[in-house]
């Protein structure tokens, strides 16, 4: 969504059937770049690929650089 300019929002359906809406994304903000150091900081720690996956995803959700719900 970040990188599709077009694109308004997006519907993504998690592994475990949970939907999520993600809208209002702030393209200013350089979120392939803040997910990359992160993911690289914590591998670098010993975190195996998922954990280090989860955390670099979680400090996105920290930016505020886009808005995301549940729908149930």
């Amino acid at each position: 969504l970040w990188k599709e300019t077009k694109a308004k929002a997006s519907v993504v359906v998690g592994h475990d059937g949970a939907v999520y809406c993600i809208s209002d994304v702030n393209r200013e903000k350089g979120l392939d770049k803040i997910y990359r150091n992160v993911y690289n900081n914590y591998k670098e720690l010993g975190y195996d690929t998922d954990n280090a996956k989860r955390r670099a995803t979680d400090a996105l959700y920290k930016t505020k650089a886009f808005y995301y719900l549940e729908v149930e």
